[in-house]
């Protein structure tokens, strides 16, 4: 996790090419398939509810999502274990369906 910050905090200093797009929302996270009508299990990490800010950069077809949420459950909420701090990063290939032709 410190790595994780260090590395945010180089972005933003403009060590490192500065983001293309900031992003600031909440998001569900969950097991869609745990839990009755499934299964008869009784997970107790099938979700998490986070408010979320990330850095994302794309080009050529691929994509980089790096930020840090917040558990609104707090610490050790919704059977996610440990701080109520979150990090993430995502990356993959974009594909585009159709050309965007305005909002």
């Amino acid at each position: 996790m410190r790595t994780f910050i260090i590395l945010i905090a180089a972005v933003l200093s403009g060590c490192a090419a500065l983001p293309h797009t900031l992003r600031a929302g909440v998001e569900h996270l969950s097991h869609p398939a745990v839990g009755r009508p499934f299964d008869d299990s009784s997970a107790s990490e099938d979700w998490l509810d986070q408010l979320a800010v990330s850095a994302n950069w794309s080009g050529r077809g691929w994509y980089l999502e790096s930020g840090l949420g917040y558990n609104l459950r707090g610490r050790n909420g919704s059977g996610l274990y440990g701080p109520a701090l979150t990090g993430f990063v995502r990356t993959g290939v974009e594909v585009t369906i159709r050309p965007r032709a305005g909002f």
